[in-house]
């Protein structure tokens, strides 16, 4: 059977895409592998099905408007504070790392592979390109300190646009005889300027768009989330005909921008643009990793190895190491932590293709040798640091510490009241809520709160839920409360998960080995009518502890009055949780235990040890 082109190059890497990004998900190994293995089986040289010659004519623009795409959206996942607090790093980083990296890995590739001088350096600015594809995921795997995991996560999406760049000028100077290092300095910085300015004009008006009723003021996220990948286009290619590769720092700006402000259905809108270029991006790979030679693999996996091992062993510390000697305070297993991770991914793989292409066309280079080392160098990178990475998580003070941290889903007036109290503790709330409104409520409130359903396990991943180590489920309804529960349990662990008490729930049930804590532990209580009066009260949006005097024939009528406070109750000996044990202690609805060392929830026949100190609703 003969398939039409190019409705096979078409049709396959949409099909073939999505496979791959589930096969990654499920098996945890980084997603661009398996794109990298289905565009090489069905390319030119096995299956023949994907053929990139015969949409040789759109690909190259295809290539730089999905790139625009991934660095838009990594922008707007960087937040100013966490900037704050690694900017001396990153800055270092972003220079002095960065023109470590160009001579290191230029220097071994002008000797290892024997190119010349100034392709040796144009090599060099693709490999500067960490990949913020590959490295994020294997961020949500390993769970390092915050500042870890936000310089790397940095680095890896601001150094993209000033690799691509620095590329383009290198490929210019090499292309462009007469064009002198001068001008090519003064061209890299012209370039960055007009992008720059040109980003925060792009943020501007999407968030004016987004959030102003005289605009368009899109309500839904479908239609947001397309309005601003829309927008970054626009400006990337009006960019682009302004001053031509100014518009990757136009999309990167304009996501930082955007991703900063603040905005009615925020989240969801992030999440429908990132679906849609996570899409793209696997279909984009699948093509570019059809160009690849394969049959000339072989006559450059030794040079193309020990130019990996260059990278990998001298270049990345050397990088870390000079970037970060002026860190007094950051102690050795970080800065070798820091050494061990830094995969390149699809941006440096587009590059090598689009300049391969491009040397092939102008007889400057071969792609035959340029595309081989790119990708054995891009992918020997991938498969190392996600599997060294996890080791060297093992070092001293590198690892996440218990986290303190607590997800809240349901922002309705009583998981805001049991907020404020916990934060007394000085332990962060964060909330997820579908309702715009009692999300707002929570931000006026001083806790984030993310928009969204916490079923939806795409869209819990793609939040920074850095820091959180329990999660309580507190809406109205038992099953979502469930379904909560399970979705989240993946994250944090099934024995961090809770939910309210439902009706339906038996103690004999939870407390059996038949019950599974995925589905989460439900929290005690005293099971006597007045607690699900109370709840039921506190359920239709009124907080039976701060109620208004509007609400007082409400609590008359339900047998509730503001003899309701909150107690605690140290314990002089070890106590289990149970019906009994709390009627004897007058103890109605238990929010949370605590010592100085330790807070818990209060779940079924859980023991607490003496000194636990145990808070709850009870009348006086």
């Amino acid at each position: 059977m003969v398939i039409s082109q190019p409705f096979g190059t078409i049709l396959l890497p949409l099909v073939g895409g999505v496979l791959c990004l589930i096969l990654g998900r499920k098996t945890r190994i980084p997603s661009i592998l398996f794109l990298l293995i289905f565009g090489i089986g069905f390319g030119p040289e096995f299956a023949n099905i994907i053929q990139p010659s015969a949409i040789e004519s759109i690909l190259n623009p295809t290539i730089s408007l999905l790139i625009a795409l991934v660095l838009f959206e990594g922008g707007a996942s960087l937040k100013v504070d966490q900037f704050r607090e690694i900017s001396s790093v990153l800055r270092s980083l972003l220079t002095v790392g960065v023109l470590t990296t160009l001579i290191t890995v230029a220097l071994a590739a002008y000797f290892i592979g024997n190119l010349s001088l100034g392709k040796s350096f144009l090599f060099g600015s693709i490999m500067i390109v960490t990949g913020p594809t590959v490295i994020v995921p294997i961020l949500r795997r390993v769970r390092v300190r915050s500042h870890l995991h936000n310089i790397l996560k940095w680095e890896a999406i601001l150094v993209d646009p000033l690799g691509v760049i620095l590329s383009v000028v290198l490929f210019e100077l090499l292309h462009l005889p007469q064009m002198k290092i001068w001008e090519g300095l003064q061209a890299f910085g012209f370039r960055i300027l007009i992008g720059v300015l040109l980003g925060l004009i792009a943020g501007w008006i999407m968030k004016m768009g987004l959030t102003k009723k005289w605009l368009l003021r899109f309500e839904s996220e479908e239609l947001g989330g397309l309005f601003i990948l829309g927008m970054n286009l626009f400006f990337y290619g009006l960019s682009e005909i302004l001053l031509p590769h100014s518009g990757l720092v136009v999309a990167t700006v304009a996501g930082i921008y955007l991703g900063n402000q603040s905005f009615s259905s925020k989240d969801q809108v992030f999440h429908f643009a990132t679906q849609i270029t996570l899409f793209a991006l696997s279909i984009l790979f699948i093509l570019i990793s059809s160009h690849i030679p394969v049959s000339s693999l072989h006559k450059y996996l030794e040079q193309g190895l020990l130019i990996l091992a260059v990278m990998i062993f001298v270049s990345r510390p050397l990088t870390v190491f000079s970037s970060t000697r002026k860190e007094k305070g950051m102690p050795l297993s970080e800065k070798l932590f820091l050494s061990s991770l830094a995969p390149r991914g699809i941006v440096s793989a587009s590059l090598a293709t689009l300049f391969a292409l491009s040397f092939s066309e102008s007889g400057i280079l071969s792609a035959e040798q340029f595309l081989p080392l790119s990708f054995i160098v891009i992918s020997g990178t991938i498969i190392f640091y996600s599997l060294f990475s996890l080791l060297m998580t093992r070092l001293p003070g590198v690892q996440e510490p218990p986290q303190k941290g607590i997800l809240l889903v349901g922002a309705n007036p009583f998981a805001i009241f049991l907020a404020k109290e916990i934060q007394k503790e000085d332990i962060p709330v964060t909330f997820i809520d579908t309702n715009p409104h009692f999300c707002q409520k929570a931000r006026k409130n001083n806790f984030e709160a993310y928009q969204g359903s916490a079923v939806n396990a795409d869209f819990i991943e793609s939040l920074d839920l850095k820091g959180i180590g329990k999660m309580v489920a507190l809406t109205s309804n038992h099953e979502l409360n469930v379904l909560s529960c399970q979705t989240i349990s993946r994250f944090i662990g099934k024995e961090n998960v809770f939910r309210l008490w439902d009706k339906m729930d038996a103690w004999d049930r939870v407390i059996s080995h038949e019950f599974d804590s995925v589905w989460g532990r439900p929290l005690v209580v005293s099971l006597s009518d007045d607690f699900w009066q109370l709840w039921q009260l506190t359920s239709q949006g009124i907080n039976p502890i701060t109620a208004e005097k509007g609400f007082g024939n409400i609590f008359r009528n339900l047998k509730f009055d503001k003899n309701w406070r909150i107690h605690s109750l140290k314990l002089t000996e070890p106590i289990k949780m149970t019906p009994e044990n709390l009627n004897q202690k007058g103890i109605d609805f238990p929010l949370y235990a605590k010592n100085e060392k330790d807070f818990t929830f209060i779940y079924p026949e859980l023991s607490l040890a003496k000194g636990m100190e145990i808070v709850f609703i009870s009348r006086k």
